[in-house]
């Protein structure tokens, strides 16, 4: 496709260099970077909004927590306004990091967090990282671990999706959407740069 960047691609030859020729073009290479369209895919609050204008509100903030995370189901980051960071990893900009003012950061928690605003939780500390999330709330009181506490729908699980020890450092955060005896299922953000349910 057309870069963005507003530079043409120029790779200087003999010509740039021969005598009564200056060259005024700077040497370019379009990288993937400048092929972001950075004002594709913004979005307002009146654009998210809209997304659970449709959404008949529950009883309780739970109930809403519900309600808002599957109003957002499908939800994909933007594949045409995005950064790549300095491991080369492309993120594109989302609503949720836009709402929480990180447009192109990881957006699992903040995913949570925006349901959190807009089911009416209040009080409670906002984190975009799932880790000092975690940590935030354990020092308030509001974290529990599997042990000393049975999964509700509408709860916030914190989740350790790269480590298979019994590590409790939290890389993700879900919001669980339905409890059997022997699994939880969970709407998250950012699986695979999308809003999905997992079990």
């Amino acid at each position: 496709g057309d870069a963005f960047c507003g530079v043409a691609e120029h790779t200087h030859t003999e010509v740039c260099y021969e005598e009564g020729n200056e060259c005024t073009l700077e040497e370019h290479t379009h990288i993937e970077s400048c092929y972001s369209d950075i004002t594709a895919d913004l979005e307002t609050a009146d654009d998210w909004e809209m997304s659970f204008a449709d959404v008949e509100r529950g009883k309780t903030t739970a109930e809403n927590m519900v309600l808002l995370a599957k109003s957002q189901l499908g939800y994909t980051e933007s594949e045409k306004n995005f950064q790549v960071d300095s491991d080369g990893v492309r993120q594109g900009i989302t609503r949720y990091g836009q709402w929480y003012g990180n447009p192109y950061g990881d957006w699992s928690t903040m995913f949570v967090m925006f349901c959190m605003d807009y089911a009416g939780v209040e009080d409670v500390p906002l984190n975009a990282g799932a880790e000092s999330l975690r940590l935030e709330w354990a020092e308030n009181g509001l974290f529990k671990s599997c042990e000393e506490y049975a999964p509700m729908v509408g709860n916030i699980v914190f989740l350790n999706k790269l480590s298979e020890n019994e590590d409790i450092t939290a890389n993700a955060v879900g919001i669980i959407v339905d409890v059997t005896e022997t699994e939880i299922k969970v709407i998250e953000g950012d699986v695979d740069s999308k809003v999905a349910e997992t079990t």
